[in-house]
Parts: C-alpha cells; sequence; structure tokens
C-alpha cells in the first residue's frame, strides 16, 4: 500500500523515483533548442517586487540564498511554510515582467528524478557542477540540480499553464541562475523535516509540524489511510521535547516544577487532515538553536481497556 508521504515527496521530486538527479548518471542529453513563443500579454500582479538588477537574499533554516535577477524581471521571496513552493522549502522564484509561469529556485530536502524519458546534461552553473534535466524531449528543461557547496540548491519550472518564454528570456534566465550563491553558516527561522519515526504505517498516521517557531509549532496530523486503524485514533496534550546533541537524543529539562498536562483525549478526523497548535514555551521555555524532535502519542481506540498506542515524532530545526 503507497503510503500518503511518499505520494506527496514524489510529487515534490517532480517524479517520485530514487535516484538522485544531482549524482544521477551522466545520460546522453538531448540539447534542444529554446521554443520560440510569444509571451502572453498579462497585467503585472501589484505585490510582485520588480528588481533594478540588484542582488537579493533569503535567509532560511539551512542557509542564505542570493541571486541577481534581470533588470525589470518580478521576483517573490518565498519563506518556509509558503503556498506557492513547489520542489524547495525555501527560495525565490522570478519571471520576465507578465510573463506565465516561474522558475523557482531553493534549498531542498530531498530531491530524486526518474530516468523515464529524461534526458540529463551536466554543466558548470554559478561556479558549481549542476545537472540540467529535460522529460520528453520538451524545447525547456525541467530542473537544474547542483553539487559541491551548491548541493541542495534546485531550480525548476512552475506553471499552472504552458510555460512561453521564447529564446532571449530563457538565456537571460540561466544567466540570472549563474548568479547564485549560498551561505550555510548564514541560517535564520525553524522547519520541521521528515524522518520514519514521524509515521505509523500501522494505522496510516503521520505527523508534522509547521509554523515553528522557538515559543511552539502547529501539529499536523495527516491521516493518510482511514481504513488501517481497527478504532478512533486519539491523542492527548502531553508531549516531550528532545534535542540531538553530538549525534544523541536528550530530553530538554523542564523549565519550571510540577509540570502536568490536562488528561483530554482529541479525536484525528478520518477525513484528512487534524491541525492543533502547541505553545511549548510554558514548559520549556523558547528553544535555543538547534535540532529538535517533538514526541507524541497516539491511541488505536477501540474502547475501555482496549486499545494500542504509537509513538511518533516530528523532528524539526530552530536557528
Amino acid at each position: 500500500m503507497r503510503r500518503w508521504f511518499a505520494v506527496l515527496l514524489a510529487l515534490l521530486m517532480l517524479t517520485g523515483c530514487g535516484a538522485k538527479g544531482e549524482r544521477g548518471e551522466n545520460r546522453e542529453s538531448e540539447n534542444a533548442p529554446p521554443a520560440p513563443a510569444a509571451r502572453p500579454e498579462t497585467d503585472m500582479p501589484e505585490d510582485l517586487t520588480v528588481t533594478q538588477g540588484e542582488r537579493v537574499s533569503l535567509a532560511g533554516p539551512y542557509g542564505t540564498l542570493s541571486l541577481v535577477p534581470a533588470e525589470g524581471w518580478e521576483y517573490e521571496l518565498l519563506e518556509a511554510d509558503n503556498d506557492d513552493l513547489r520542489t524547495c522549502v525555501y527560495g525565490i522564484q522570478f519571471r520576465p515582467p507578465g510573463a506565465q509561469g516561474w522558475i523557482q529556485v531553493g534549498y531542498c530536502q530531498s530531491f530524486g528524478v526518474c530516468g523515464t524519458g529524461l534526458s540529463q546534461e551536466e554543466v558548470t552553473l554559478a561556479g558549481e557542477a549542476a545537472w540540467i534535466g529535460t522529460y520528453d524531449d520538451l524545447p525547456y528543461w525541467d530542473f537544474v540540480s547542483w553539487q559541491g557547496d551548491l548541493e541542495g540548491i534546485v531550480a525548476s519550472r512552475v506553471s499552472d499553464g504552458d510555460f512561453l518564454w521564447d529564446e532571449a528570456q530563457q538565456q537571460t534566465a540561466m544567466e540570472i541562475l549563474d548568479t547564485i550563491a549560498f551561505d550555510r553558516e548564514q541560517r535564520s527561522g525553524c522547519i520541521g523535516y521528515y524522518t520514519p519515526e514521524a509515521e505509523a504505517e500501522e494505522i496510516g498516521l503521520l505527523l508534522s509540524l509547521t509554523d515553528i517557531s522557538p515559543a511552539g509549532a502547529v501539529l499536523n496530523w495527516n491521516l493518510y489511510d482511514p481504513e488501517a486503524a481497527s478504532g478512533e485514533l486519539q491523542y492527548g496534550d502531553g508531549f516531550t521535547l528532545e534535542q540531538e546533541i553530538d549525534g544523541v537524543w536528550v530530553e530538554v529539562p523542564y523549565g519550571v516544577e510540577n509540570a502536568a498536562f490536562h488528561d483530554i483525549a482529541h479525536l484525528i478526523d478520518v477525513e484528512g487532515n487534524t491541525t492543533d497548535s502547541i505553545d511549548w514555551s510554558w514548559l520549556y521555555g523558547e528553544l535555543p538553536p538547534g535540532t529538535y524532535r517533538l514526541r507524541k502519542q497516539v491511541d488505536d481506540f477501540r474502547g475501555p481497556g482496549d486499545y494500542d498506542t504509537y509513538d511518533l515524532a516530528a523532528c524539526f530545526l530552530v536557528n
């Protein structure tokens, strides 16, 4: 049975196969010419920034990304948890004025590609080796994935319709990508990331965190297989925080004495996602920078004295 997270990750990975694009075979590429097509005439949205050819930066949990959009081009800074993000967890997207679609470039926690219908070309871009990948002999590339000091940075085409950039615009886009820089020392913000311990396949449930801050987060329970549990899925208010120190998970000490949680059961919606805000500052204070995981228990409740308990843990970074 295919797990929900695998399906989501497959979408984020473009095709969902395990081979790493940035470390894949250097397959024979077919360097097709760009498609000469007219840019659609559209009004420019008011919330976009139009660059004057100056470097723009976005700090995030894994480092600070920067690039230089072409003069007059539009760009947007997409912080973590932005709904417009596709393949990356935070990044910058840009396009010619009024064009349909974007090129979105950012940090990707995990990126993989399939070989079916894929040609790849290894190039040097922004001073580092990179793979340019194109599917199904299209006249424009689908992704660029970097190695070396830019490993983890991925650029991809994002469009809800036809991607109609002419040859000059596509060439300018490559020149913009050639200006990318990534400083791993300059980090800020918080973000969650997936590990197998966030999931209980026996009950078809995945735990993740969003809107993370040093003081709290939003719990996201995704019931991707409503038929897996034998009873009602319940969780309480209790939780534990642990910090990874020198490769070992250590329980974060309480900042108060005689701490206790309300004895209450919350139901997980069988229709899909259940969210709940959690504030840990009253118990631990605000967390200093580090790698953490939040541990929660879930009961598959069939009746009084008849239930199974599952431990899940959602990992996250605080900068």
